[in-house]
């Protein structure tokens, strides 16, 4: 009886250092997948970012065939909440004080436009002013 009980203490061992020795190779699998992505996005990301700036980041290049891979990347690289926005001035042309200008400036000119109250635009021009250096004839 005695040299049953030692065989069967053996193989719960045997067994225990199995399943360690498998969770610690699907780990170390898994953070070698993760570091291979994080490259490939790299690579990817540098390269389109490259082309984009060569292209004065215009919006256009939103529309280029290489864009989807490009924000992929991003999304992989400093987080899936990113959009197209963000990927291509915040990260890739370090812009976003000025495209965040123009686009208040253009609302700031909508309001205008549309004939919304000299005090509304003025406020408007007023908050514009607080965040941007570059002037915005509203």
């Amino acid at each position: 009886m005695k040299g049953f009980e030692l065989s069967t203490n053996m193989i719960i061992v045997i067994a225990l250092a199995v399943v360690s020795l498998a969770a610690l190779l699907m780990y170390f699998n898994a953070e070698g997948g993760r570091q291979q992505r994080i490259a490939q996005a790299q690579q990817v990301f540098g390269i389109a970012c490259q082309e984009y700036k060569d292209n004065s980041c215009a919006w256009s290049s939103t529309r280029s065939g290489s864009f989807p891979r490009f924000l992929s990347a991003c999304q992989t690289l400093f987080g899936q909440e990113n959009r197209a926005f963000s990927c291509l001035y915040q990260y890739c042309c370090n812009q976003p004080v000025a495209a965040t200008c123009d686009g208040l400036c253009a609302l700031c000119k909508g309001n205008d436009y549309a004939g919304i109250g000299a005090d509304d635009v003025t406020s408007c021009l007023a908050i514009y002013y607080e965040q941007c250096t570059q002037p915005c004839a509203a």
